[in-house]
């Protein structure tokens, strides 16, 4: 697992490892000009099979609203418990898995 703290920083994490992610998680709204939407369709291009759960205190209208309507993103509301978290990100990388 690897972290960054922005948009820009993600990308150069991204480059850095070779693409070897499997799953992004990130938050819809991100410092620096990047949002998790456009983090999103720049990764998605360069792995068509990754994975991405996008989390905000915001709707899912919105993140529908910003273009978030591929099948391999899924929204996670704020707030959420790690219990939550962790049964979709086992969710997301066993229909990976099923997909192969």
């Amino acid at each position: 697992m690897k972290e960054a703290s922005n948009g820009a920083e993600a990308l150069q994490v991204w480059d850095q490892e070779g693409g070897a992610f499997d799953l992004l998680f990130t938050d819809m709204v991100m410092p620096e000009g990047i949002s998790g939407s456009d983090l999103c369709s720049r990764l998605s291009l360069k792995k068509a099979s990754l994975k991405t759960i996008i989390t905000s205190v915001y709707s899912s209208e919105l993140a529908d609203d910003e273009g978030v309507v591929d099948p391999r993103v899924r929204f996670l509301s704020k707030p959420y418990n790690m219990a939550g978290l962790a049964a979709l990100v086992r969710e997301c990388l066993d229909r990976d898995r099923s997909a192969s």
